[in-house]
């Protein structure tokens, strides 16, 4: 094990961490439009919630759990953003 091995594990991390998030930005836009055309509010703090309970119960009492839920709290503000433009 050294530093640069561990680097290029954490590059490759960040690598497939970026995919994702495309991913998800692009079915958040879909369910932007989905809702615009059904007249629902964009904002909906009930679901955003229930991201973070799910977020939890997939940590499973990690020593992590809340910087994890903090991060998909950025990741909801950031999509609300990209959701306005």
């Amino acid at each position: 094990m050294s530093l640069a091995h561990e680097r290029d594990k954490i590059d490759a991390i960040n690598h497939q961490l970026v995919e994702l998030l495309l991913q998800r930005f692009s079915v958040a836009d879909k369910i932007s439009q989905l809702k615009q055309a059904e007249g629902l509010p964009i904002l909906n703090p009930q679901r955003e919630a229930e991201v973070l309970t799910k977020i939890e119960t997939i940590t499973n009492g990690s020593a992590y759990t809340e910087y994890i839920k903090q991060i998909f709290v950025t990741i909801m503000n950031e999509t609300k953003k990209s959701e306005d433009k």
